[in-house]
């Protein structure tokens, strides 16, 4: 049950995701990543028209009934496509007309067929959604995390509901040399604290799903680490914390984008917090004014 639901609230993802126009991948694992041996590997995945170690476009996600079915695209756009249960050619289309008239189903030798979700689960071993924010603006702030004390907070004050996407970003480990601070990459966190009363309240800090942030601090390793966040005005002011889990000299960018401009109802300014701030130290609470320095975001 725990995994049907877990299943069900991805695919509820997944189609709104689509509808909302994000753009959407999967892909399939290398060979080594499998058991059985690299040949069989090859050849099971052969047989069904998948290519190892690919990525592949997600076109559509659609829902009939107790069915979720993906239009996947191979990007190399040739006629090597899926040939299990939805394939071009499987019977399924004909037995269900009306799955076929929801999909716009059109059998082409073009690279893009569909699969059924489980399917999808049985064949592709990771994914990613990429949000697509027309109108939206981009802000980047560069970082530095001098033994393991970031050297930046970012303090927000909104007018009015402020819809965003906040994290913190490190520099690709390809081609760093062995042993550099950028060769591997560090656990960050991202925590939002909000005005509750005249104190710093952490609310929200990142996790691997972005739209899902925890309450709890936790950190993620990886090179980007976003959330989905609302700011209303009522808990003005905010500050953005990163953090660091070792004691490391590392550089970072914090990114901010925001559906209304900055100075149209959303300020910034850079804050220092000091090392001992208690923020630092898995604490919930801290008094702002007592640990920062502040200058105007320019």
């Amino acid at each position: 049950d725990a995994m049907k639901h877990k299943d069900l609230s991805i695919t509820s993802k997944l189609l709104r995701w689509d509808s909302e126009g994000a753009m959407l991948s999967v892909s399939t694992p290398s060979a080594s990543e499998l058991s059985g041996g690299e040949s069989s590997a090859e050849n099971r995945y052969k047989k069904a028209g998948l290519a190892l170690g690919h990525a592949y476009s997600v076109l559509k996600v659609v829902s009939f009934e107790d069915t979720v079915l993906l239009q996947i695209r191979n990007p190399w756009g040739n006629d090597v496509e899926w040939t299990g249960k939805w394939a071009d050619s499987d019977g399924q289309w004909k037995k269900h007309p009306e799955v076929a008239k929801a999909c716009q189903f059109n059998a082409e030798k073009d690279g893009t067929f569909w699969m059924e979700w489980s399917d999808v689960l049985k064949y592709f071993s990771s994914g990613g959604v990429c949000f697509t924010k027309k109108g939206w603006h981009d802000y980047r702030i560069k970082g530095h995390a001098s033994d393991g004390t970031p050297n930046i907070a970012i303090e927000i004050n909104v007018e009015q509901t402020v819809e965003a996407f906040v994290s913190v970003h490190q520099k690709d480990t390809k081609g760093q040399e062995a042993g550099t601070p950028d060769a591997e990459y560090a656990s960050f966190m991202i925590g939002i604290s909000r005005n509750e009363q005249g104190t710093q309240n952490l609310h929200m800090h990142a996790t691997l799903d972005c739209e899902e942030p925890s309450p709890q601090p936790n950190f993620v390793t990886g090179r980007d680490l976003t959330m989905r966040y609302t700011f209303e005005p009522e808990y003005s002011p905010y500050v953005i914390i990163p953090r660091i889990y070792e004691k490391a000299d590392k550089d970072f960018v914090v990114g901010l984008l925001t559906d209304v401009a900055v100075g149209s109802g959303i300020q910034i300014s850079f804050v220092d917090l000091t090392p001992e701030c208690p923020a630092y130290s898995n604490y919930l609470s801290f008094d702002l004014l007592d640990t920062v320095e502040r200058r105007e975001a320019q």
